[in-house]
């Protein structure tokens, strides 16, 4: 089983205001798993499905992504410095550097 990096990440909201950086599908999922703070409603089991089965290498890494995208955009999930990806709806860690960086302000 690998990671399956995105080209570009998805940057995702945490409960605390903090940033978080999906790079790949499997902070992708472990962001669904243990900070997903909206609805858990029919496109987030899909993007949660997708992001196994990209793992398990059933599909794309990219259509993993797309999925995290849309539902993260419906649950109000996306950071605001993700809005290009949010456009194309179409990529975890959190950012603690910038957090350091900027006195925790995210």
């Amino acid at each position: 089983m690998s990671h399956r990096l995105f080209d570009e990440p998805i940057y995702l909201r945490l409960p605390d205001g903090h940033r978080y950086s999906a790079w790949n599908v499997w902070e992708a999922l472990d962001f669904i798993e243990r900070f997903w703070t909206g609805e858990r409603d029919a496109s987030v089991r899909r993007a949660k499905k997708l992001c196994e089965n990209a793992l398990d290498g059933w599909t794309t890494a990219a259509k993993a992504r797309a999925a995290v995208v849309e539902a993260a955009r419906r649950a109000g999930l996306l950071a605001t410095s993700d809005a290009a990806a949010e456009r194309r709806a179409g990529g975890g860690r959190r950012d603690a550097a910038q957090a350091s960086d900027q006195g925790a302000t995210l």
